[in-house]
């Protein structure tokens, strides 16, 4: 039973930090691409 539990916390661990980084990438890209089109609207 024990090595259930700590094979499900890893699991849970390594699951948090895929979705932190999604996120993190997320707002990244959506960032960058506001800034692009606020580039382009003044350039025209």
């Amino acid at each position: 039973m024990s090595a259930f539990i700590s094979s499900f916390i890893s699991y849970v661990i390594e699951m948090v930090c895929l979705v932190a980084l999604g996120l993190c990438g997320g707002y990244v890209g959506y960032r960058l691409s506001k800034r692009k089109h606020s580039e382009q609207a003044e350039g025209k």
